[in-house]
């Protein structure tokens, strides 16, 4: 593991779990160390998370003042997609409970409620599960949204909604790839 793996490490440990950060190792830190691990962190979706666990450094040690803007931005950037989703979510669920069609959310921001700061949690679609109302709930999302979901996945249909793909699930494992989870 090399010195940029185990920086993003130790950010994430911070940023989760609260651990301290060992400022020695990001003392050494250049503006080419910064770049590639915010290069690595945008790839990976964390920037957000990374950002947190940056937060946490002496201010001397942080990247440099041009870069720092550049996390604290796409960390913005990230709490907007979020609540936008939110909101989305919100409408969608308020909709089909409106309509008596079971919905729950699967993944997304279900999972991002476990972390210290779930707005900085990137995820990014809405995937949702209908029980035995699939169908019924794809009827009512294209004569209420006038949006048609696509039926090209053998798992789940798909569509749009105010910039957002929402995954609309038949089933909770996809059991066609891989084999193994037909286990399930």
């Amino acid at each position: 593991m090399n010195n940029i793996d185990q920086s993003i490490f130790s950010l994430l440990r911070a940023a989760l779990f609260g651990h301290q950060l060992d400022g020695k190792a990001f003392g050494t830190y250049n503006e080419r160390n910064w770049m590639e691990l915010y290069r690595i962190a945008q790839f990976h979706k964390m920037t957000g998370i990374l950002c947190d666990g940056i937060d946490m450094l002496p201010s001397n040690i942080r990247p440099p003042r041009q870069q720092w803007i550049h996390w604290l931005a796409e960390r913005e950037k990230t709490e907007m997609r979020h609540k936008h989703k939110a909101h989305v979510l919100k409408q969608l669920l308020a909709l089909f409970e409106q309509h008596n069609i079971p919905a729950i959310e699967l993944k997304g921001s279900t999972l991002s409620q476990y972390y210290p700061i779930p707005q900085h949690r990137h995820f990014s679609d809405i995937d949702l599960y209908h029980f035995d109302q699939h169908a019924q709930a794809d009827k009512l999302i294209a004569e209420t949204l006038h949006v048609t979901p696509h039926n090209d996945s053998h798992h789940h249909s798909k569509y749009n909604h105010h910039g957002v793909t929402i995954e609309s699930h038949f089933d909770f494992v996809n059991t066609h790839t891989p084999p193994s989870n037909k286990a399930y």
